[in-house]
């Protein structure tokens, strides 16, 4: 084999690798979930996070971290009574 092959597939194989670690770090948000992505998220030292609710965003490794929370709607059961904007009152039934 010569050497001319080996540097090829050297650099075929090193650019599949970045690619794949780039790839693991990007993130996208489906939607019926919500992104948080924390830890060092600005220069700004109160913000601490990131949420995102649609979309996609690059997380960078062992600086930041995400996790998916659920967003899906759900039933609520509740019993009585309120009053609207508009003073009137509003009947809820148990569900």
């Amino acid at each position: 084999m010569s050497s001319a092959l080996i540097i090829v597939i050297s650099f075929g194989v090193i650019f599949s690798l970045q690619m794949l670690f780039l790839l693991s770090c990007y993130k996208k948000c489906p939607p019926d979930k919500v992104l948080v992505i924390y830890g060092k998220v600005s220069q700004d030292p109160n913000k601490r996070y990131i949420v995102k609710t649609s979309g996609a965003i690059f997380v960078w490794p062992n600086i930041q971290a995400c996790d998916f929370l659920d967003a899906s709607p759900r039933d609520l059961n509740i019993k009585g009574n309120a009053l609207s904007k508009n003073n009137r009152e509003v009947f809820f039934n148990q569900i």
